[in-house]
């Protein structure tokens, strides 16, 4: 998960919802998100998240990460 990228949370106040990475921390291992539904900003342990969808920009990233 990089910023930019939609996440599904699996959390019990926010199970359902689409989020946008706004900022990942790797060390903490939390990730602040903006949620479309109620308009909020929250931040969530990596693990409360599931990738929904990599972003464009993301994708270049790691295509060339991989040649």
């Amino acid at each position: 998960m990089q910023k930019g990228d939609l996440v599904k949370c699996c959390n019990v106040e926010d199970y359902g919802k689409i989020g946008l990475i706004l900022e990942h921390d790797l060390s903490l291992k939390t990730i602040k998100i903006y949620i479309q539904d109620t308009q909020a900003v929250k931040t969530l342990y990596s693990r409360d998240a599931m990738l929904y969808k990599v972003s464009p920009e993301n994708k270049i990233v790691l295509d060339n990460s991989i040649d």
